[in-house]
């Protein structure tokens, strides 16, 4: 059991992994962002109401490194799109 973000990472990166995936809610995600190096995106192509949001990204702190696109089908109602987005070090800034 960890008792924050940090350690948790810790935990992850002492046991070998590469990658650890921060998956909210909204007070998490507000704790790390400046943690992360690396987002997985999805985007779903609705509006809906809700109180909690992914927060927004500085498009000048993050280059998308990968995406692919869905369009609606049999299995999903609206369209979506998967992106991968990493973090701009300083030295490319």
């Amino acid at each position: 059991v960890a008792h924050s973000i940090e350690e948790a990472l810790g935990i992850a990166f002492d046991n070998g992994e590469a990658e650890a995936f921060i998956i909210g809610g909204g007070e998490i995600y507000r704790e790390s962002r400046d943690l992360w190096d690396k987002v997985y995106l999805t985007e779903v192509d609705l509006e809906v109401d809700g109180d909690v949001f992914f927060p927004e990204l500085d498009p000048a702190a993050w280059r998308e490194t990968w995406q692919e696109i869905h369009q609606p089908d049999a299995k999903n109602e609206w369209s979506y799109t998967f992106r991968i987005l990493e973090r701009v070090s300083e030295s490319e800034e």
